[in-house]
């Protein structure tokens, strides 16, 4: 793989306000008065810190450690919130469900409630101030007003998760900007920023840390039990991390047919002895100008070496530095 260049893509943060429905996204709600309780021993991140106004990355993982889902962790006055991909939204909650036991603890999925925009570029953080009053001061602080909670998020921005009951979040969405923007766009964001998500094509596949959850304040080694923690923590104090998400880009090919990877897309590497296996495709989008953007977890080892996308012949990646420090 190419040492990393600042100049791919050369502008990474939107020239112009946009708002992008984001229906891929899902909401569900965890309330009860033993809600911190039983988020606090599900979850990565340490919930029981999180006061109202604030958020957080969060995995939920197997007893092996292997991170089920990612989501963003909302904590609101009476209930939290967990923001997560639409696609293992259903799964998700049958699941959790069947750890609640004898907690008082009230699961529900809200998508009949709760509608997400995403909302990007430098002019909207002034609109939205100026229809609902307030604004997070910090990423990861949260408002909730009038029906509406506004998260301000870190990465490539500004960027805002706005979400809320469909006719207020309508009325602001007209208010940031007329013209809607597309999810792809916003997608493009969130790969830039470095955030990880899981689909199903890569659930149960990956620990934690090779998402880089410990840099994005989503992994705690200072709280309680979860699902996994032996096997987490075992790998974080023995040093054996192996494999981390990476950012990079690759130039498409139209005419050869390159379309834009999909979750679980394998990455290779070139050898004397024959192509191997170094990777695969955590989520992907196209840019600008054929590249597209893109998040991977690669055997570190095989980082600064030429790897191509989906076969041995295929796109040559080029790596970008992710806007966070990684640990080791």
């Amino acid at each position: 793989m190419t040492e990393p260049s600042a100049t791919w893509p050369e502008a990474r943060e939107p020239a112009d306000e946009f708002v992008a429905d984001l229906p891929d996204l899902a909401v569900l709600r965890v309330g009860g008065r033993d809600a911190v309780d039983f988020l606090g021993g599900q979850l990565t991140s340490d919930v029981r810190a999180l006061l109202p106004g604030q958020s957080q990355l969060a995995a939920w993982c197997t007893p092996k450690g292997r991170v089920i889902v990612v989501c963003r962790v909302l904590c609101l006055v009476d209930q939290h919130l967990l923001v997560l991909p639409d696609d293992l939204a259903e799964d998700t909650l049958a699941r959790l469900k069947r750890y609640v036991l004898r907690s008082r603890v009230e699961l529900s999925e809200e998508r009949a409630r709760w509608i997400t925009i995403g909302c990007a570029g430098p002019g909207v953080g002034a609109v939205l101030r100026e229809r609902l009053g307030a604004l997070p001061e910090r990423a990861g602080g949260l408002i909730e007003v009038a029906g509406v909670v506004v998260v301000a998020l870190a990465g490539y921005g500004p960027r805002y998760l706005v979400l809320g009951a469909a006719e207020p979040v309508r009325a602001l969405r007209e208010a940031v900007v007329p013209a809607l923007g597309s999810a792809p766009a916003w997608q493009v964001l969130e790969i830039l920023s470095g955030v990880p998500v899981i689909h199903r094509a890569t659930s149960q596949t990956y620990l934690p840390q090779m998402l880089n959850l410990e840099a994005l304040g989503g992994l705690s080694f200072q709280k309680g039990c979860y699902p996994g923690q032996e096997v987490i923590a075992r790998l974080q104090y023995r040093g054996e991390i192996k494999r981390r998400m990476f950012l990079a880009g690759a130039q498409l090919d139209d005419a050869k047919g390159d379309g834009v990877p999909t979750a679980g897309q394998p990455l290779f590497q070139r050898l004397w002895d024959g192509p191997r296996k170094a990777g695969e495709v955590l989520a992907a989008e196209r840019h600008r100008d054929g590249v597209v953007a893109l998040l991977a977890v690669i055997d570190i080892a095989a980082s600064d070496q030429s790897l191509h996308l989906g076969d041995p012949s295929g796109p040559v990646l080029s790596l970008m530095p992710l806007p966070y420090a990684v640990p080791g």
